[in-house]
């Protein structure tokens, strides 16, 4: 299934469309060039540095394609104000999770960095010794919120805690309804003892959208469970050369970016989505919050490098770079959490791709 998706958003800058009348557009692969601006166009962040910004700022070498008219400009990122309350603007995790193994990255988007707030999105997995099960999640703060990346950070962790916590109990309920009691807890956990300890006293402030995937340490055993609230999603990809990530979940028919549903909410049960999934039909999973999700969806040269990038499990340093393109209108935040299915099972190493420093063995 393509994942190009033909509604227009308006910071879609490098992405032509061309579309016959009464027909939804359909995406052109990226040119390169910034085509005429929509009269909606949503213009790049101001960079406002703090001084001269003149100054250049030293940076490692590398690949990461820039897709559209986009200039780098690293010396533009100002520090979040609020220590306190802010989350660091790079984090990522590689390694092996029970039988699979996980890489995850989150990097602050350029439309935070450059007006000095910080990263909203956060990550978590869980998996106990002897457990049964993988849970990943992601979570991505309200920008409307003051302190949403605090609901992110602690509701993503809370469920996965909860869930792998509750599976050990005898007689446990099925996967979906473990997750659905798991997300209770976690949102009350939230609200009654986080929001205190912060001095939020509007528990609004800490909203968030959620993607969970609930992975059986064996495959043989029950389906693999992917559940949302909110426009954080999931796909399940494989290694073929067209087309190699499928969404778990539909698009829907609203703008790309707009938030129907968010945590803490006490009717999220009327909200949630959730699939069961055969791991017969895919080798990677893929979960993300909408800054990487509207890259994908939207931009065929995303898609095609984090397609390459992805073919095998990978370090750290692996997963940044691969976070690391640049577009046109992508200025949100990025986190993207990827678990290889099989990981001893994945294409082999092409003998020139120069890629034996990061890959992981």
């Amino acid at each position: 299934m393509a994942l190009s998706r033909g509604r227009h958003r308006a910071d879609r800058a490098q992405l032509r469309t061309t579309a016959a009348p009464g027909c939804l557009p359909a995406p052109v692969a990226d040119s390169g060039r910034p085509p005429p601006a929509p009269a909606a166009q949503q213009p790049e962040p101001e960079a406002r540095p703090a001084g001269n910004d003149t100054f250049e700022v030293a940076d490692a070498p590398f690949d990461a394609p820039t897709i559209g008219a986009v200039e780098r400009r690293p010396h533009a990122a100002r520090l979040p104000s609020a220590a306190g309350w802010s989350s660091a603007g790079i984090a990522l995790d590689a390694g092996r999770a029970g039988p699979y193994w996980v890489s995850a990255g989150s990097v602050v988007g350029r439309g935070h960095a450059w007006a000095g707030s910080t990263r909203q999105d956060s990550y978590a997995l869980a998996f106990s010794e002897g457990g049964s099960s993988l849970v990943l999640a992601v979570a991505d703060g309200l920008g409307s919120r003051s302190r949403s990346q605090l609901g992110a950070r602690h509701l993503a962790a809370a469920v996965a805690r909860e869930f792998v916590t509750a599976e050990q109990e005898p007689a446990a309920p099925d996967d979906e309804v473990l997750l659905l009691e798991a997300i209770t807890r976690a949102q009350n956990e939230l609200t009654e003892v986080w929001a205190p300890a912060y001095g939020v006293a509007d528990t609004r402030a800490l909203a968030c959208t959620l993607a969970v995937v609930v992975l059986p340490a064996d495959l043989g055993t029950r389906p693999v469970l992917a559940a949302r609230v909110g426009d954080s999603t999931v796909f399940t990809a494989t290694d073929a050369e067209s087309e190699p990530f499928e969404a778990v979940f539909p698009l829907g028919d609203g703008p790309i970016n707009l938030v129907s549903a968010s945590l803490p909410a006490a009717g999220f049960r009327d909200d949630i989505e959730i699939r069961h999934l055969d791991p017969a039909a895919f080798s990677k999973l893929i979960l993300c919050t909408d800054g990487v999700a509207d890259d994908v969806y939207e931009s065929p040269g995303v898609r095609a490098w984090l397609a390459r990038r992805w073919q095998r499990p990978c370090t750290e340093r692996w997963m940044l770079e691969s976070l690391g393109y640049a577009r046109a209108g992508s200025q949100d935040d990025r986190t993207a959490v990827v678990v290889w299915l099989r990981p001893d099972a994945g294409p082999a190493r092409p003998p020139d791709a120069g890629e034996e420093a990061d890959g992981a063995d």
